[in-house]
């Protein structure tokens, strides 16, 4: 489970809410969203605190996979095979 499934799991279900709720500046909670950056130790207790979530729950999360929020999973793809067909010819 990554940190986004849990957060959804509290009814945390938006970057905003997630980063009003957990004390965090919007950019730095959608850099946790995302995957482009991972929880520490830090972080995590402040996580439990303010979200009632388990430390231990927090610690043993999947890293999150790093995402691009702009495109859609078919736009991903789609972008990734360009750069296939690109770089082959």
């Amino acid at each position: 489970m990554i940190l986004r499934e849990k957060l959804q799991e509290k009814g945390i279900h938006t970057v905003g809410e997630f980063a009003k709720r957990a004390g965090l500046q919007t950019n730095q909670a959608w850099n946790y969203w995302y995957g482009h950056s991972q929880i520490g130790l830090k972080l995590a207790r402040k996580l439990s605190t303010k979200l009632k979530i388990p430390l231990m729950q927090l610690l043993n999360l999947d890293p999150t996979p790093k995402t691009n929020a702009r495109l859609e999973p078919s736009e991903e793809k789609e972008e990734e095979e360009d750069r296939q067909k690109s770089s082959n010819g």
